[in-house]
């Protein structure tokens, strides 16, 4: 039904950063599709009322920031938060939402200089508190398998352009 967003980058000489935060509400009723995918109680209750739908999460936010140590050498942070996608209550079909979650990521990346083809490496590690949360439950309109956010992870990046 609504929402609202605000965005703000930062340059500043080695430091770059970037903040977003989101506020949204998203409701419906009276589904018209894929019906039979739907417990009928749940169905009879949209029917009537506006439930929120199953991708509305009230507050999202997203930042980074970066840090040129020198002209080949950049490290880094970013994150992620939700307040927590719908779920179902005992008597209302996406009524509740799931808890908060927080990511944070860290990255580092070097530039080596190799003749004509320099060659870019970055190590990145994502969901670095190594959190395990869930994304969805599995219950609610819309929703019908839980979903689990990935736990922390390395990843090692090359890039070489020809």
């Amino acid at each position: 039904m609504g929402f609202v967003c605000v965005n703000r980058p930062y340059n500043n000489g080695p430091v770059t950063a970037y903040f977003n935060v989101a506020y949204s509400k998203a409701m419906g009723k009276r589904v018209m599709t894929s019906l039979y995918n739907f417990d009928p109680d749940a169905l009879a209750y949209a029917y009537d009322n506006w439930i929120h739908l199953d991708h509305d999460q009230k507050f999202t936010s997203s930042g980074g920031i970066s840090y040129a140590i020198d002209d080949a050498s950049r490290i880094g942070a970013n994150y992620l938060f939700g307040s927590g996608l719908r779920t179902d209550t005992d008597t209302v079909p996406n009524g509740a939402e799931l808890p908060s979650y927080f990511q944070l990521n860290l990255s580092a990346g070097h530039d080596f200089a190799l003749g004509a083809h320099p060659l870019h490496a970055q190590v990145a590690v994502l969901n670095v508190l190594d959190r395990a949360y869930q994304l969805r439950d599995g219950g609610g309109i819309g929703v019908f398998a839980p979903q689990w956010a990935p736990r922390r992870g390395v990843y090692l990046s090359l890039q070489q352009d020809f």
